[in-house]
């Protein structure tokens, strides 16, 4: 939805059209991978924690990127919607 928020890496608060914007920007993913190591259930509020990797191919991009993430998942009329996410770098972090 349009309250959607993600807390990058690197500190900055983006908004829903510019994440969108952002997965658009021409680079192309040798890997992607995402584990959910807990969920907590409050009502129609999810908490979602977990790790991810992400591999980007291209001149000048830098190793692979592993991050812990914190999502905010709230079950609506149709199912389950994420309303806020963040992540942060895991130090050394390998695929």
């Amino acid at each position: 939805g349009e309250e959607y928020r993600l807390v990058t890496t690197d500190g900055v608060v983006r908004g829903r059209v510019d994440v969108l914007r952002a997965s658009y920007d021409g680079r192309t993913w040798d890997l992607a991978r995402s584990v959910v190591d807990q969920i907590q259930l409050h009502g129609d509020t999810a908490v979602v924690f977990g790790r991810y990797w992400v591999r980007t191919a291209g001149a000048g991009l830098g190793p692979d990127d592993g991050s812990r993430y914190l999502a905010v998942w709230v079950r609506r009329g149709r199912g389950w919607q994420i309303v806020a996410d963040q992540a942060t770098p895991i130090p050394g972090a390998a695929t």
